[in-house]
C-alpha cells in the first residue's frame, strides 16, 4: 500500500520536472535564435523592442539615404546617410563622413553598438550603430 502512495506522489513531481525542462529548452532556443540574428545583423524592430537595450552587432550593406518614416507629406531634399542591409536601414552615429569618405552605394561592414530607435525617430530605421569600426568590402 505504501509503495502505491509513493508512486502516485512522485508522478506529479515527474510531470513538473519535465515541464521545467521543456520550458528551459524553449527559452534557451529563443535566446539562441535572437543572439544569432543580432550577430548576423538580421535584426528587426520587434527583436530590438524585446531586448530594449544596446547590443554589439556587425552588419554588411550599402551606403544609402535613410528613408523617412512619414512619407505622407512633402519630403525635404536632405539625405542622412546610413547603411542598407537587406530591407532594413541602420543609421550610423558618424553619418556626416559616411558618404564623403566611402561614397553612396559603397559596400561596407560596420561593427558597433546598436541603439534602438527613439519613439519619435524621423527615419524608418532598425536602430543607430555607434561605430567601433567601418571597413570597405
Amino acid at each position: 500500500m505504501k509503495k502505491q502512495q509513493k508512486s502516485a506522489k512522485s508522478q506529479p513531481m515527474t510531470r513538473y520536472v519535465k515541464l521545467v525542462i521543456l520550458l528551459a529548452v524553449v527559452v534557451t532556443a529563443a535566446l539562441a535564435t535572437l543572439g544569432l540574428s543580432l550577430y548576423k545583423g538580421a535584426v528587426d524592430n520587434s527583436s530590438i523592442a524585446l531586448l530594449n537595450q544596446k547590443a554589439v552587432i556587425t552588419v554588411s550593406g550599402t551606403v544609402a539615404c535613410l528613408p523617412h518614416k512619414d512619407t505622407s507629406g512633402p519630403q525635404t531634399a536632405e539625405c542622412l546617410y546610413g547603411v542598407k542591409v537587406g530591407s532594413g536601414y541602420y543609421a550610423i552615429n558618424d553619418h556626416t563622413s559616411l558618404a564623403a569618405t566611402y561614397g553612396e552605394g559603397s559596400q561596407l561592414t560596420v561593427t558597433g553598438t546598436l541603439v534602438p530607435p527613439a519613439t519619435d525617430e524621423k527615419y524608418a530605421i532598425v536602430g543607430t550603430i555607434t561605430t567601433a569600426s567601418i571597413a570597405r568590402e
